[in-house]
């Protein structure tokens, strides 16, 4: 008759190593993901709020105007020449003018 406790003693050693390894991984993948999280929220602390709002009215014009061509007008060099003029208004009234 066979012992099946001593015949498993052998393979205790192998699952704990498993266990181990699937939990430092997980803990692995938590802790890359806090600081992804950490990195977004502080970028989005410390970016200035007139660059913010400009770069999420330049988004959604790009991507939901009706003429992907903008009647001609070059978008790109307007974002560029609009863009430093905006971060550096003194106002929200001056932001939302320009």
């Amino acid at each position: 008759m066979m012992d099946f406790e001593s015949a498993a003693v052998p393979y205790l050693p192998i699952r704990r190593r498993q266990k181990l390894r699937r939990s430092l991984s997980i803990a692995g993948l938590a802790i890359v993901a806090a600081l992804c999280v950490g990195a977004v929220r502080y970028h989005l602390a410390t970016e200035p709020i007139g660059a913010r709002v400009f770069d999420q009215v330049v988004s959604t014009i790009s991507v939901r105007y009706y003429d992907g061509r903008f009647h001609g007008l070059d978008w790109r060099t307007l974002v560029a020449s609009y863009r430093p003029r905006v971060t550096a208004a003194r106002s929200v009234h001056e932001r939302y003018r320009l």
